[in-house]
């Protein structure tokens, strides 16, 4: 799927989906862009979470899920969930089905300053085309310059490790984004 595609079907989610919260966020490297959206339903807790990333070397990803979102306290954010990801590149197109979640905390000393990270799994058992597993990690500082806005910096590590010894990085390193909350 190309990053054209990926960026189509957020636009129609977004236009269909009624939501009481929602996150937009992109982010950029010098090979790489990715959005993402995280949609919440009206009573907050359920959330719809689709995104893609395209490298311009190894490739594509686009994804699909749900995740429970709940306030651990006044400062932390956490959610777990699932989703579908659909993996594209030279070596093998193929799909997962992810298992993870994510954290954000804001610093009690600078109360715009948060701190986050975020992790999915998927094991061979939940893995199609000859994929051994994926993994996509990352952490991010962020800084909300208005209400609904935020600067970010942050690394990501996603790779899909195929049968075949192939071991494949989708993108490993550094980026720096904006983040929107309507």
């Amino acid at each position: 799927m190309t990053m054209q595609k990926t960026i189509s079907l957020l636009g129609l989610c977004l236009a269909v989906t009624t939501v009481q919260a929602s996150d937009l966020s992109i982010a950029l490297s010098d090979k790489t862009v990715s959005l993402d959206y995280v949609g919440a339903t009206q009573n907050g807790t359920l959330q719809m979470n689709m995104g893609g990333l395209h490298h311009s070397d190894n490739g594509d990803m686009a994804s699909l899920g749900v995740q429970v979102s709940q306030s651990v306290n006044p400062q932390v954010q956490a959610s777990v969930g699932f989703k579908g990801v659909g993996l594209f590149n030279d070596h093998k197109n193929s799909a997962v089905i992810a298992l993870g979640g994510s954290v954000n905390a804001a610093l009690p000393m600078v109360p715009k300053l948060y701190l986050g990270a975020h992790a999915w799994y998927a094991p061979s058992v939940v893995s199609f085309n000859q994929v051994k597993n994926f993994r996509d990690v990352g952490a991010q500082l962020s800084y909300r310059l208005l209400d609904n806005a935020a600067l970010f910096v942050g690394y990501r590590y996603v790779q899909v490790n195929y049968d075949k010894q192939v071991n494949m990085k989708l993108f490993k390193g550094t980026q720096a984004g904006i983040q929107l909350t309507f």
